[in-house]
């Protein structure tokens, strides 16, 4: 069940996602899809995500000329300036510095996650879910 919410976040992190939205999309209360995440994946659901994106938002400042205001709203971050302070937080580099940069890094990247052969899913799940 969660690796089926995992491809979902992946194939809509330019589209609006809040707590709600994946709430329903899973068909657990919030409470319990955020507490569950949590235990399987060791992410908040607002952490995935927004690493996600900025993950997304990072590929593409290295493969394109796109404005970065037009990143920015591609996923979903308020304006530039949140992107930038959101961006310069989790790779400590500026996305227009990021995008100058003559070597690919992968620091601060963070991968799509999948449950299948994933080691934390072998753990005991408390909650008595199947949560692949």
């Amino acid at each position: 069940m969660l690796n089926d919410l995992l491809l979902w976040i992946e194939k809509n992190l330019e589209a609006p996602l809040n707590l709600q939205i994946l709430s329903d999309k899973s068909g657990y209360s919030k409470w319990y899809l955020q507490r569950l995440f949590k235990k399987i994946t060791g992410y908040s659901l607002a952490a995935y995500t927004r690493k996600r994106r900025l993950t997304r938002a990072a590929e593409e400042l290295r493969r394109s000329d796109i404005a970065i205001s037009d990143i920015a709203q591609k996923y979903q971050f308020d304006d530039q300036s949140a992107l930038c302070r959101s961006f310069k937080r989790n790779f400590a580099i500026t996305p227009s510095a990021y995008r100058r940069l003559p070597v690919r890094t992968d620091f601060g990247l963070q991968p799509a996650l999948s449950l299948r052969n994933n080691p934390r899913r072998q753990a005991s799940n408390r909650f008595g879910e199947s949560d692949g």
